[in-house]
């Protein structure tokens, strides 16, 4: 290469550049500097050209004359438009999709993509045609039976439709329709699809009795009734071309357009209804829907069942078809005092309002109840109130009017109602008055001078008693006192110590004032009062204060008993009596009569000796210190006085020596010393030695006793008996001993 070229080049090299066109529309390329042209090209899409300069220091400059290539595309759902390039856009309301487009050096675009027309939800205000949902796209007058439970209301319609006259805008007319059959048309019309104001009730259409015609509004719904036959049409509102649409004969039910997504509609469809037919339900005569299903009836108050019910059928009214348990009347039963089984008894709405009629011996009256479940035992709320002379007993039962009564000398446990007197019997003389009434709420206390309510009372109704009181002052030992009241007793007047009772005191001997005294025999004032409300009745016995009776008593005649001379009580039954001792026998006795005294009868064997006699010697062997003598001798008996003034454990004593045949020896004893503790001792001499008897127990005391058969050693030949007493001081008082009624065997 020559030297030239290389030159050339390392200029062009050198050389600045400019990067040019790429943008609206303009395709890109690179230039040098100092140059400039109008060679631009335009992209795909777009027409013409642009200039363009690239200066030496390598900034251009750009002309651009490229313009967008316009098409003209159009079709259903979308408006006839211009576009360039590529792109989309969404479907027009009415319509659901995207349409895609592309623009080239044509004039026509390439699309893809399609709008499709909107179908119609069924609206709530339709949703008895509960099959259907939603319907597709129609511009043609379209019809949807009434579904199951519905019925086509409308019998007679109308075709003849007019659409506005033109030039008409929406604001002058409606529809025109004209009226084929005549005799006379009116309308009714709800919620509307077009025109101005309020609904219009009624409206003539021309003469009444001629074919006519006459300009309307159409709302939607749109009732057309016949003036004579009383005959019905609907119209539809045509959203878009203001005109009203008709059924004919031909359809039924829901008539509608869907046109872009919009509902025009009316429904001529009503529930199929039934009247209830059910006897004692809540709503029996009333109106009830279509239903193919069993659907529960309530049962009226003071009834129990399962009622059902279903309503079928194809127009109006309907089939009513009764099932399930039809309602009965609710009953119970119940059984009580007084009134006989029932089995049946009525409802009660009202609790304890119901009526059970006392019909049973000794009750009057009536019961009241409570019934509200099938089949309960009803719940009384009021007894039967007893009969005259009748009372209730702790069952509830009312029984014959008596008292009880527990009364010495009285067989009877009780005594009948009224003012009586009883004989008294079984061991008893005398007569005994009573009084046995009824008491209702009684507003008295009883006060007693015996315990245990027994003895002479009064009866203290409320008030205040103050000293003296009439039962006599501190004699009261028991009182009673009612449900509901309250006594005060009180020691001396009303205001001293006191003792509140309110209830029955058997015994005062347990019961003390507030200051710690003894209320027995020392009440001298009380107060009655009631603390709150009595009811039901009680049974009282009061006995005449001068009635007694006496029990009868007999004084013993068996001679050599140990209870002879005393006093014993009535017995028809014969009675052991007990033979002193060193007698035997088997003596018995009765005691009876009518009168006191009683009739004293001996009986069994008598009681005689059992063992042989002898005159005893009692200073046979004998000792007395100062003090000791004989106080008593005798063949049965003997005594002494103890030492007293003598030598500290100083004996005194008196024996006497027992015949050989003696095996046994029964007799009494009593011992009574003047001093105290144990300084003085009585004993008896047998067998050889002292036996203890009694000591002073204290001073001035007595003590006694009975030895039986005391067994004489026959081989001892100490054959001594008789008292002896031992002192420990030998002073401050004798002890006296004496052995009676000494028997030997």
């Amino acid at each position: 290469y020559s030297s030239a070229y290389f030159t050339l080049n390392l200029y062009y090299m050198a050389k600045p550049s400019c990067t040019i066109g790429g943008t609206g529309g303009s395709v890109s390329k690179v230039v040098y500097g100092g140059s400039s042209g109008t060679d631009g090209t335009c992209q795909t899409g777009y027409s013409g050209s642009y200039s363009w300069s690239c200066d030496n220091s390598g900034v251009s400059s750009v002309t651009n004359n490229c313009a967008p290539i316009a098409c003209t595309i159009s079709g259903t759902g979308y408006t006839s438009k211009s576009v360039t390039g590529t792109g989309s856009f969404a479907c027009e309301t009415g319509y659901t999709g995207t349409i895609n487009y592309t623009c080239t050096g044509a004039t026509t675009a390439t699309t893809s993509g399609t709008c499709a027309e909107l179908g119609c939800t069924i609206p709530g205000s339709f949703a008895n045609l509960s099959s259907y949902t939603s319907v597709l796209p129609t511009s043609t007058l379209t019809y949807i039976p009434c579904a199951s439970g519905y019925y086509d209301a409308i019998t007679n319609k109308w075709s003849n439709v007019i659409n506005r006259n033109a030039g008409e805008t929406q604001d002058q007319h409606g529809a025109r329709v004209y009226n084929a059959m005549g005799g006379g048309l009116s309308y009714t019309c709800s919620a509307g699809c077009g025109g101005p104001g309020a609904n219009i009730a009624s409206f003539g259409l021309g003469n009444p009795m001629a074919k006519d015609t006459a300009d309307v509004w159409c709302w939607n719904p749109c009732y057309w009734h016949n003036a004579t036959t009383k005959s019905a049409g609907l119209c539809i509102c045509d959203g878009n071309a203001y005109s009203a649409h008709f059924p004919t004969d031909a359809g039924s039910g829901l008539a509608y357009k869907c046109v872009k997504g919009n509902l025009y509609a009316s429904s001529s469809c009503q529930p199929i209804t039934c009247t209830v037919n059910s006897a004692n339900t809540t709503t029996n005569g009333a109106s009830v829907n279509f239903t193919t299903t069993a659907t529960p009836l309530t049962c009226n108050a003071g009834y129990t069942g399962a009622p059902t019910y279903t309503c079928t059928g194809t127009g109006n009214t309907g089939t009513f078809t009764a099932g399930g348990t039809a309602c009965s009347a609710i009953t119970c039963s119940s059984s009580g005092n007084g009134y006989s089984a029932q089995s049946s008894l009525p409802f009660t709405a009202t609790a304890g309002t119901g009526t059970i009629a006392c019909n049973q011996a000794g009750y009057t009256g009536s019961a009241n109840y409570t019934c509200q479940t099938q089949g309960a035992v009803a719940t009384i709320t009021k007894t039967c109130d007893c009969a005259s002379n009748y009372i209730k007993d702790s069952s509830g039962a009312c029984t014959p009017a008596s008292c009880p009564i527990s009364l010495a000398g009285i067989s009877a446990t009780t005594i009948n109602f009224g003012t009586n007197s009883l004989t008294c019997g079984n061991g008893y003389a005398g007569t005994l008055s009573y009084n046995c009434g009824i008491s209702v709420c009684p507003d008295y206390i009883t006060a007693y001078v015996d315990t245990d309510y027994a003895g002479y009372s009064v009866n203290y109704a409320l008030g205040s008693y103050n000293f003296p009181l009439t039962l006599g002052n501190d004699l009261m030992s028991s009182v009673r006192v009612p449900a509901g009241l309250q006594v005060t007793l009180y020691q001396d007047w009303i205001g001293s110590s006191s003792k509140v009772l309110t209830s029955d005191a058997p015994d005062f001997k347990i019961l003390y004032f507030a200051n710690g005294g003894w209320l027995n025999d020392n009440v001298t004032a009380l107060e009655v009062v009631r603390t709150s409300a009595c009811t039901g009745q009680y049974a009282a016995t009061s006995v005449g204060a001068q009635s007694t009776c006496t029990p009868i008593t007999c004084t013993v005649n068996s001679a050599n008993t140990t209870t002879n001379g005393a006093s014993v009580n009535y017995t028809t039954t014969a009675t052991p009596l007990t033979c002193n001792a060193g007698y035997t026998g088997a003596p018995t006795y009765t005691c009876t009569g009518t009168t006191n005294p009683g009739t004293f009868t001996a009986g069994g064997t008598a009681c005689t000796a059992s063992g042989g006699s002898f005159t005893p010697n009692w200073n046979d062997s004998a000792y007395a210190p100062s003090g000791v003598y004989i106080t008593t001798s005798s063949n049965n008996s003997i005594g002494l006085a103890g030492p007293n003034g003598a030598s500290a454990g100083s004996w005194g004593y008196y024996l006497a020596n027992l015949p050989s045949w003696v095996t046994k020896i029964s007799f009494n004893w009593s011992y009574y010393a003047n001093d105290y503790g144990d300084y003085d001792r009585g004993y008896f001499w047998a067998n050889g030695g002292w036996q203890y008897l009694a000591n002073n127990v204290c001073t001035g005391c007595s003590s006694s006793g009975t030895i039986t058969n005391w067994a004489i050693d026959p081989n001892n030949p100490d054959r001594r008996f008789g008292p002896g007493v031992w002192t420990s001081d030998g002073c401050c008082g004798a002890g006296f001993l004496t052995l009676s009624n000494i028997v030997v065997q």
